[in-house]
């Protein structure tokens, strides 16, 4: 029989939160100002650790990390702007809440999260990744897990296997290395684009207006460059991307990017 257990708690600073979870299920959604609420459900919901220091509150189960057996289902309440910390074996982590941070290391779990106004810091196994915005430095690694971004405004660095990497709207400089993971970028905006693959296949869109610099080797990987049959071969008034971009067998694609 599954139990239930809800603590409330006083903040008054920045929200420091801490998640170890093995097994079940995290959601973390807005909540009000000065208050964390923590719902758990679970058959051994009566002790799961949940302490509190300050503007510092550590959730995880009685025995440290927990197993596979003992599973739980939490709901937790964060103020806009929170600090987030995650640990997951199996478990998955849906955020609703912005955050000003977040650092997150999952095994098999999937991992969703939505605006991040700082840095974000996630490694992931087999555990796909999503993340709606992120404002700050954005440093992802993957075994075989996919990661998708919607939006990156800062520095992006992304090391990955099988994994592949997409990302909506690219900002800032993106570093990328992978092995038979593809990475696609639909709009890089940023000033430098540095990207090497194996077997995986490279795709980058530029918007319109952009002067792309382009630096491209393939051992055995095809390459379609939309640029170098318009005039001025991808010269535009706009900011320069340089492209600097590698792979062994994998295909190199460079396209307009949508409007």
């Amino acid at each position: 029989m599954s139990a239930h257990r809800t603590e409330t708690f006083s903040v008054t600073g920045t929200v420091r939160l801490e998640l170890r979870l093995g097994a079940g299920r995290a959601t973390v959604l807005p909540g009000d100002a000065g208050a964390v609420v923590v719902d758990v459900r679970g058959r051994d919901a009566g002790s799961f650790r949940i302490e509190q220091s300050g503007d510092h509150i550590s959730l995880r189960p009685e025995d440290g990390f927990g197993n596979r057996w003992r599973s739980y289902d939490l709901t937790i309440r964060l103020p806009q702007g929170s600090q987030l910390e995650v640990r997951t074996a199996s478990a998955d982590v849906d955020i609703e809440v912005g955050l000003s941070r977040l650092r997150a290391n999952c095994a098999s779990g999937d991992l969703r999260a939505g605006n991040v106004s700082g840095e974000a810091v996630v490694r992931s196994a087999s555990g796909n990744v999503g993340l709606a915005g992120v404002d700050g430095r954005l440093d992802v690694s993957t075994a075989s897990g996919d990661v998708e971004v919607e939006r990156a405004d800062g520095e992006v660095t992304f090391r990955g296997a099988s994994g592949d990497l997409a990302v909506g709207a690219a900002r800032g400089s993106l570093s990328g290395r992978s092995a038979s993971g593809n990475v696609w970028v639909r709009s890089f905006e940023g000033e430098l684009l540095r990207c090497t693959t194996a077997s995986g296949n490279v795709r980058v869109g530029l918007p319109a207006g952009r002067t792309v610099d382009v630096d491209v080797s393939t051992l055995s990987g095809g390459l379609h460059n939309d640029f170098a049959a318009e005039p001025g071969g991808g010269s535009g008034d706009g900011p320069t991307s340089r492209l600097q971009l590698r792979t062994v067998s994998g295909d190199v694609r460079l396209e307009r990017a949508a409007p």
